[in-house]
């Protein structure tokens, strides 16, 4: 009776796990799942039995099995074959073959390690291997079209995560673990993947509401939407934090389902992570270290952590800000009643700080930025603005972010203008763009080159009408517009071109021209053959985030210069795409602008020149 009883549970339990993970699936895919179309979702599987419980789950949503759950959706299984282990091929193949079998498609991805050398001598393997496997998948989902891709972590593995960290001296915050959902590790500057590949405009220059990104815009010639923002990536999602290994292993033998051990997961001596697994299974951790100590710790953190970054949301989309594309520039302003109700408690600092990194966040060069770092930051936004004066100077930087604040006005309202601190000089280098092998990036007669994330702000690609480079020797990159190597490239500019030139950066603050992206060309040549005297010959293409390309030259030039003719044709069989990164900036009080694209300006006329102050800014972070 008692077996029936332990039976009767059991199978609720498994019961329970399905629905949560079917709700979990639901969610993903009632607005579509996929960007192109029918619902697709990814898996992680690595063929254990964490993963093949979740393709199990999966497979059996898909299936239908509970009709009040049944949605349909494709699902891909993607299997890494890492190749350190002279038999990991054949067992890609074998779970493939078994994703076969109930239902799921699966792709197969072998890493490629040619850079490696000898992987015995790879220092830090297993971060390696973690992120050259999250990188071969982010690739293969985007081709695939999916946005978010499932993984098997488990409580478990949580409690793994902890320990870790704890070695490592991670505290506080640091110990909350796995969030359940978040942007894929590992693929910073792969498009498709990190925070991009579904680009949108937020308003066009005719009017009119956000639209989708229809396609090339400066190609089309007929609507000039201005510069489009990207969104989009991958995701992943954790739906078994909640689970014990115990529950996912009934799951498998539940429904007979087979599953790979990889051996090596058990030798305690190859990383941190296997040595915290064999001390979790002996049992030989302190109450405060055990499984439920640790998940309760991690629980707590959460939560509060929610708590937190809701409120900081709700001030960030109270906050009537203006984001300027063209100059990578955010303005607002505060009122004397902003921090009305706050105390100085812990709590609220932390809100407060959690707010000031979501403005600096969608102008600084940095992916992300520690909360541990911004409590002079704060300090100087939000102090004292309930009173008669504000103190400190007029600028600082915060996280290479320029912070200008201005006086009080007759409201008692502050006003700051956020955009990217200078670069310094060791920041500053050329990003060569790079053309893939075949005509994959061939589209409508352009061959483009991939993309770049230059600065972490802008993703730019170059494309050249034909399939031929005029030069093979030619190269284009870009840099910071404030690089010294360009400056006599730009001193050479004909007298009209530099006039057109400074008349376009006055659409921009003076402060900003510096960190504005510039594409040049360059090339190799030997001024003396035979002696080996060869110089770098550097041309200014474009200003592409101001739409500015060198014009052709006016008549009373054209017969004149014929080298400079030949130049300008040659630069005017190049185009380029600019878009600002992934940002977080819908509230209503929010505001997306493009000043290279001013109602009632004619083309042509020069406005006026706009200015910062000069005075040198306190660092108050770096």
């Amino acid at each position: 009776m008692l077996e029936t009883v332990s039976g009767v549970a059991k199978a609720a339990a498994l019961k329970a796990l399905r629905a949560d993970v079917y709700k979990y699936i639901t969610s993903l895919t009632s607005n579509g799942g996929g960007r192109f179309g029918p619902p697709r979702l990814g898996l992680a599987i690595s063929g254990g039995v964490d993963s093949m419980a979740l393709a199990t789950i999966c497979a059996s949503y898909w299936h239908g099995v509970e009709r009040d759950y049944k949605n349909d959706v494709d699902l891909f299984g993607y299997i890494v074959d890492h190749g350190y282990r002279p038999e990991s091929s054949e067992e890609a193949g074998e779970v493939a073959r078994e994703l076969t079998r109930i239902g799921i498609t699966p792709r197969v991805l072998k890493l490629d390690w040619s850079s490696y050398g000898d992987l015995k001598s790879v220092r830090n393997f297993e971060h390696v291997a973690r992120r050259l496997r999250y990188q071969a998948i982010g690739r293969e989902c985007f081709r695939d079209r999916i946005s978010s891709v499932l993984v098997a972590h488990h409580a478990d593995d949580q409690v793994e995560t902890i320990l870790t960290r704890m070695h490592l001296k991670y505290y506080g915050h640091g110990l909350k673990g796995m969030k359940t959902s978040g942007k894929i590790p590992g693929c910073k500057g792969i498009y498709g993947v990190d925070g991009s590949g579904d680009p949108y405009f937020p308003a066009s220059r005719n009017g009119g509401d956000s639209d989708t990104f229809p396609g090339l815009q400066f190609l089309s010639g007929r609507i000039d939407r201005g510069m489009a923002v990207e969104r989009g990536g991958l995701e992943v999602h954790r739906p078994l934090l909640n689970y014990s290994k115990e529950d996912l292993i009934a799951i498998c033998e539940e429904l007979d389902v087979n599953w790979f051990e990889d051996h090596t997961n058990a030798d305690r001596t190859l990383t941190i992570r296997n040595t915290i697994r064999h001390l979790y299974k002996q049992d030989c951790l302190p109450v405060a270290l055990q499984k439920e100590s640790l998940l309760a710790l991690s629980s707590r953190l959460l939560q509060a952590r929610r708590t937190y970054e809701d409120r900081a949301t709700e001030l960030f989309n109270s906050i009537p800000a203006t984001l300027d594309l063209a100059s990578g520039s955010v303005s607002f302003s505060l009122s004397p009643d902003f921090r009305a109700g706050m105390e100085s408690a812990e709590a609220d600092n932390h809100v407060l700080a959690l707010l000031l990194r979501k403005l600096l966040l969608l102008v600084t060069p940095h992916s992300t930025i520690s909360l541990a770092n911004l409590d002079p930051g704060v300090d100087y936004v939000f102090s004292n603005l309930g009173e008669e004066t504000v103190l400190g100077p007029p600028a600082v930087h915060i996280s290479q972010v320029h912070v200008q604040r201005s006086k009080k006005d007759e409201q008692g309202m502050v006003q700051y203008i956020f955009r990217r601190a200078d670069p310094k000089h060791y920041q500053i280098s050329d990003s060569e763009l790079c053309w893939p092998e075949g005509e994959a990036y061939l589209e409508k007669g352009v061959r483009w080159s991939q993309w770049t994330f230059w600065d972490d702000r802008y993703w730019i690609r170059v494309g050249h009408f034909g399939t031929r480079f005029p030069n093979p020797g030619l190269k284009i990159a870009v840099t910071f517009l404030g690089s010294n190597r360009l400056a006599k490239a730009r001193h050479c500019l004909p007298k009209w071109q530099d006039r057109h030139m400074k008349s376009c950066l006055q659409t921009v603050p003076s402060g900003v021209r510096s960190t504005l992206p510039v594409l040049f060309t360059k090339r190799t040549i030997d001024r003396d053959i035979g002696a080996g005297i060869v110089e770098e010959e550097v041309e200014i293409m474009a200003l592409p985030t101001l739409r500015w390309r060198r014009p052709n030259p006016p008549d009373q030039y054209r017969k004149q210069d014929n080298e400079m003719r030949r130049k300008l044709i040659s630069i005017a069989s190049w185009v380029w795409e600019v878009r600002y990164r992934k940002v977080d900036f819908s509230g209503k009080e929010h505001k997306i602008v493009d000043s290279t694209m001013r109602p009632g300006q004619a083309k042509g006329e020069e406005s006026a020149e706009r200015s910062e102050t000069t005075e040198e800014p306190s660092i108050i972070d770096t």
